[in-house]
C-alpha cells in the first residue's frame, strides 16, 4: 500500500461546483500536533483552519496520522480558478519538497497566514441553481457583512429560491 511508505502526503480536497483556497490542521504551534501544524502552513494558503480535534478522521489524512505520519488537507480548487492558479498549485508543491530536503526551491508563501479556529460553511436551504453574485477574483478575500455572494433559483421558474449572503461583519 503505497500510504505505508510514504513520509508525508497532501490530501486534496478539490471544490466541485465551488472554488475554494485554505488548508485544514489541527492543533497548534507548540502543541502535540505541532509538527503537523506546520506541516500543513506550508501549503501556503492566505487561510488555515485548525482544529481543536481532527475532523477527517475517514480520510487518507486520518489514515497518515493514525500511523504517526505527516499530513495536510488542501481544500483548493474548484470550478472556477483565477489565472496562475495551477502555477501557484506547482510552487505549493514545491514548499514540501523544499521542507522534506527533496529539493532546493524559494517557498511560495502569502506575505500573511490567517489562522483561524472557527469556520462557518455557507449551506443552502434549497436545492437549485446557484448563481454567484462574485467571481473567483473573490476568492480568499475578505467582503464586507451581508455582501450577496450568490443566489439559488428554482430550475422550472427561475423564482429565486434564496440569497446567499457573508455572515459576518467582515467576511
Amino acid at each position: 500500500f503505497v500510504l505505508d511508505r510514504a513520509y508525508a502526503v497532501v490530501d486534496y480536497h478539490c471544490g466541485g461546483d465551488t472554488s475554494i483556497n485554505y488548508v485544514l490542521t489541527i492543533g497548534d504551534e507548540n502543541g502535540e500536533e505541532a509538527e503537523n501544524f506546520h506541516f500543513a502552513r506550508l501549503m501556503g494558503t492566505p487561510f488555515v483552519f485548525a482544529h481543536d480535534a481532527d475532523p477527517f478522521g475517514g480520510t487518507i489524512d486520518g489514515y497518515m496520522k493514525s500511523r504517526g505520519k505527516l499530513c495536510a488537507v488542501a481544500e483548493q480548487g474548484g470550478n472556477s480558478l483565477p489565472p496562475g492558479w495551477y502555477d501557484l498549485s506547482a510552487k505549493r508543491i514545491d514548499n514540501f519538497l523544499d521542507a522534506m530536503g527533496m529539493m532546493q526551491a524559494v517557498r511560495t508563501m502569502p506575505e500573511k497566514q490567517l489562522l483561524m479556529y472557527e469556520r462557518y460553511i455557507v449551506r443552502m436551504d434549497h436545492g437549485g441553481i446557484y448563481i454567484p453574485e462574485v467571481d473567483e477574483n473573490a476568492l480568499s478575500t475578505m467582503v464586507e457583512g451581508n455582501t450577496l455572494l450568490g443566489r439559488v433559483i428554482d430550475p422550472h421558474s427561475t423564482e429565486v429560491l434564496q440569497e446567499v449572503r457573508a455572515p459576518y461583519e467582515r467576511s
